[in-house]
């Protein structure tokens, strides 16, 4: 919660947060439900898919080469 204060965040879904910074052994350990492996997973999908769109629109050039 501090770290959120000093950046002026106020996240409408807290439990997001704080999934986002629990290491699978921690969340093992602990017997929770979830990690951080969930997020990233769906991080890495949406800049796939930005950086196939950019690709795609702005050098569609390339795509000859394929």
């Amino acid at each position: 919660e501090e770290l959120l204060e000093r950046l002026k965040i106020k996240p409408k879904n807290k439990k997001l947060y704080e999934t986002a910074f629990q290491h699978s052994s921690y969340v093992y350990e602990n017997h929770l439900k979830a990690d951080y492996e969930r997020l990233e997973f769906l991080g890495d999908a949406v800049l796939d898919l930005v950086l196939a769109d950019y690709l795609y629109i702005y050098h569609y050039c390339f795509l000859k080469f394929l």
